[in-house]
Parts: structure tokens; C-alpha cells; sequence
């Protein structure tokens, strides 16, 4: 990755996150390893169980994968951590 992009991405993170460049990336990592996969995964889910349950799976992941995020970045703080 050139330095600029490098510099950019974490500039970004650390203005989003009120300094906590290093935090806010790790919440952002946890988001991105949690949410819904690829649009195939969600294409089968519908075919295999219907529009219902990939709705419910699709919210369902989205949430628990910000849910961790959130754990993550304010149990970050309270730690001291970031």
C-alpha cells in the first residue's frame, strides 16, 4: 500500500474516532471478519431456506458484527488501550 493511502486511511480512523486511530481500526477489522459474507453465500441462503431466514441472518449478522465492534472499541477505552 503506498504511504499516501496508508497515511490517508489512518488519518481517517483517527479523526473518526477522536484520536483512536489504532482502536477504531482494530473495532473496524472485527466489523469486517462478522458481517454478511459475499452476495453468493447470500444468494444460497435464500435459495436453501427462503427470503425470511436470509433477512434474518443478513440483519442478524450485520448487528453482531457491530455489536462486537462497539465491545471492542469502548472496551478498548475503558481499558486505556488505543
Amino acid at each position: 500500500m503506498p504511504g499516501g493511502l496508508r497515511q490517508a486511511v489512518y488519518e481517517g480512523f483517527d479523526a473518526s474516532s477522536g484520536g483512536h486511530a489504532a482502536l477504531a481500526g482494530l473495532a473496524f477489522m472485527v466489523f469486517v471478519l462478522i458481517y454478511t459474507p459475499c452476495m453468493v453465500a447470500v444468494a444460497a441462503e435464500k435459495q436453501e431456506f427462503g427470503a425470511r431466514w436470509m433477512w434474518t441472518s443478513v440483519i442478524g449478522q450485520l448487528a453482531l458484527a457491530w455489536l462486537m465492534a462497539l465491545v471492542v472499541f469502548q472496551g478498548g477505552l475503558l481499558l486505556g488501550l488505543g
